[in-house]
């Protein structure tokens, strides 16, 4: 009987290897593109940002969609 590694799932193979069948390169070209794109909000953006979700006015979710938060 083979022991099982943390990163394999009950039947011995990995769980990320069997769910997706996107090579790693593939992997790592998306990462990289999410990360370059990744907005940066400066010190005033985020004030702003929670000053007006404090207000009430819209709903969190409806702030999040209108400044593309995830």
């Amino acid at each position: 009987m083979s022991s099982l590694h943390s990163s394999e799932g009950p039947f011995g193979f990995s769980m990320r290897q069997a769910s997706k069948r996107v090579p790693d390169s593939a992997e790592k070209t998306v990462r990289d593109i999410r990360r370059a794109t990744r907005r940066h909000h400066s010190a005033e953006e985020k004030i702003r940002i929670v000053l007006e979700g404090l207000r009430g006015e819209d709903s969190i979710a409806e702030l999040c969609r209108k400044e593309g938060i995830g």
